[in-house]
């Protein structure tokens, strides 16, 4: 691919080039369009992918539970934070993320809620969910075993499970799902 791409597509200062081969990646595209099939001059390889799924059942809050972030999935970026909002006050919980989406994506019942991921899954930290009930979590990419797991090109389900002590007879509930497809 390298032998067909002009020398005026040479890499220069703030171009662009996320995959790091030398070559800005609009000149890629220009070369290949199949590159780029969403059109929206990034490489597709390169791109990052965020989509929610499953359903967090009721809490006490009279919604399901959420799951969002902030930040990127550029895992060179080392900036995602997983976010819960909709939950109870004051509760403890921990994310935790898997390479799997259980029962096609819907998930399965668990406590009053719905686990959604599954596989080898990770926990992180345990955290309280505030007197906002929003709770937040760093996942640092240089530590084991996210540096190992959280890899260009990788997708990896997120889930947050907490305590609701009044909301039913089992005390706990999950949010719904973040699937990522991590780039670099």
């Amino acid at each position: 691919n390298a032998n067909t791409i002009p020398d005026e597509c040479d890499i220069a200062a703030g171009e662009m080039d996320c995959e790091s081969d030398g070559i800005p990646d609009i000149c890629e595209i220009t070369e290949n369009p199949n590159l780029d099939l969403n059109t929206n001059d990034l490489l597709d390889e390169c791109e990052c992918f965020f989509s929610n799924y499953c359903t967090g059942m009721p809490n006490t809050t009279g919604q399901g539970g959420k799951i969002s972030f902030s930040g990127s999935a550029f895992v060179s970026f080392n900036d995602l934070t997983l976010v819960g909002t909709d939950l109870p006050t004051n509760q403890f919980g921990v994310f935790y993320y898997g390479p799997n989406q259980l029962n096609g994506g819907a998930g399965f019942v668990f406590g009053e809620g719905v686990r959604c991921v599954g596989g080898q899954t990770v926990r992180l930290p345990v955290v309280n969910t505030g007197p906002s009930g929003l709770p937040a979590r760093n996942i640092d990419n240089t530590e084991q075993p996210h540096s190992q797991n959280l890899q260009p090109g990788s997708t990896w389900n997120f889930q947050f499970w907490y305590r609701d002590p009044n909301g039913g007879p089992v005390g706990f509930n999950l949010t719904d799902a973040l699937s990522i497809t991590f780039c670099p």
